[in-house]
């Protein structure tokens, strides 16, 4: 599996909207694309305009292939409202977080 954290800049007064599209996009690309396991989003507490998405694939060939068509269809939505500063893909070595109950 791997991880992809994506950096934005989101436009002042356009955080919540970004949210509810990051929401709805994840949701279709989880829905339609082979591999897509979905992802978390996060705001900074200092900066609320800067946030991280962090997509889960199943393979980087998978990941390629999605973002390779990504910006013009499946995540044009969320690049009207914000700037990608960066895309990275890590390999995931290990998870230990834990859900309260």
């Amino acid at each position: 599996m791997i991880r992809v954290v994506y950096r934005w800049k989101v436009a002042p007064g356009h955080q919540a909207e970004f949210e509810t599209t990051w929401q709805k996009t994840t949701r279709a690309i989880h829905d339609h694309t082979e591999g897509a396991l979905g992802s978390i989003c996060l705001r900074s507490i200092e900066n609320p305009g800067e946030m991280i998405t962090m997509a889960t694939w199943q393979t980087e060939e998978q990941w390629r292939a999605f973002i390779r068509q990504a910006k013009h269809q499946s995540m044009k939505s969320l690049h009207a409202l914000a700037t990608l500063v960066s895309a990275t893909p890590y390999v995931e070595v290990g998870d230990e977080t834990v859900t309260p109950e």
